[in-house]
């Protein structure tokens, strides 16, 4: 705290400069000037004998006699005319530059027009060297004027030189007139007509091995399976049969009848093995097994492996024989 109560001590005891704020002075001065030198132009003055603007008194308001009576709007139109008046254009001196004087140009209003020259150089107030800068300028317009008008003149000349050209090359259009269509013969018409009916015989040939080719390489057309019970349209398949069922109880029905099926199977196996025991052929000679006769394949060869049946021995054959 001691610190920095010791340097704010210093920094306030500091000795003025003689020289502090000389520059900014100077600075301030100059803007000043060049402010001044802008805002006293003649172009931005208003001029005291300025014969295009005249302020008129006011006139005593005189009303006559029939003001009151009411009359037709008479057309204002050529008295609210607009008067074309040309501007004098002055030139503005930005600051920083160096300020010229410009000519000021008097206007004769007397009738003939004409004055002598000696008035003319009496009440012009402009120098010798103001009257070289005005002649530089005008000479440096004539010049840009000049060099536009020939760039002007040059384009249009060429661009007639290329119409011309596309004109040139380009091949006259024949356009009918109403009425005038040509007239076909007879023989015309018939050799129109059978070239006519060519192009149509190929093009028929053309559809039509298309159809073909397309018939040929077309995948066909998957038929939708249906219930083997209900004949609805079938939603599942049956894993053992391979029937295609639509509900519940379709199933069960497939089911019953592969059981039914089954259980005959083995009625008729039972049946062929007692028949050949009663026959005396019995087991010696070797023989295949007997297959299930079943128009429908089976999924799954594991369905009949509980009916199988294996042979009995000879000596209780036999003995059931006796």
């Amino acid at each position: 705290m001691e610190s920095s109560k010791e340097e704010n001590a210093s920094i306030l005891d500091r000795a003025s400069r003689a020289t502090r704020g000389k520059r900014m002075t100077k600075l301030l001065d100059d803007e000043l000037e060049e402010d001044e030198l802008f805002w006293n132009q003649e172009a931005l003055k208003d001029e005291e004998n300025d014969v295009e603007y005249e302020e008129e008194g006011e006139a005593v308001d005189v009303f006559d006699s029939d003001f009151d009576e009411d009359e037709s709007e008479p057309d204002e139109e050529g008295e609210n005319e607009p008067v074309d008046r040309t501007l004098k254009k002055k030139r503005l001196i930005y600051p920083g530059k160096p300020s010229a004087k410009k000519k000021k140009k008097m206007k004769n209003l007397t009738k003939s027009g004409k004055e002598p020259q000696e008035n003319e150089e009496a009440l012009d107030p402009s120098t010798p060297s103001e009257h070289h800068d005005t002649h530089d300028d005008t000479e440096a317009e004539r010049t840009l004027r000049k060099s536009t008008r020939t760039a002007v003149v040059v384009k249009q000349a060429e661009r007639e030189a290329i119409r011309a050209a596309m004109q040139a090359t380009a091949k006259p259009v024949k356009r009918k007139k109403e009425g005038e269509e040509k007239k076909m013969t007879q023989e015309e018409m018939l050799l129109e007509a059978a070239q006519t009916e060519v192009m149509n015989l190929r093009n028929l040939e053309r559809v039509l091995a298309r159809e073909e080719e397309i018939s040929t390489t077309a995948p066909p057309y998957a038929q939708k399976a249906v219930c083997a019970v209900t004949g609805l349209p079938a939603r599942y398949r049956d894993p053992k049969t391979g029937l295609p069922y639509a509900t519940k109880e379709a199933f069960k029905v497939i089911r019953e009848r592969l059981a039914e099926q089954s259980s005959r199977a083995r009625e008729e196996m039972r049946m062929d093995e007692l028949s050949q025991a009663i026959s005396g052929q019995g087991f010696t000679s070797k023989r295949k097994r007997s297959t299930i006769p079943n128009s429908r394949k089976t999924s799954c060869p594991r369905v009949f492996a509980r009916i199988r049946k294996f042979p009995a021995d000879y000596d209780t054959i036999s003995e059931d024989s006796e």
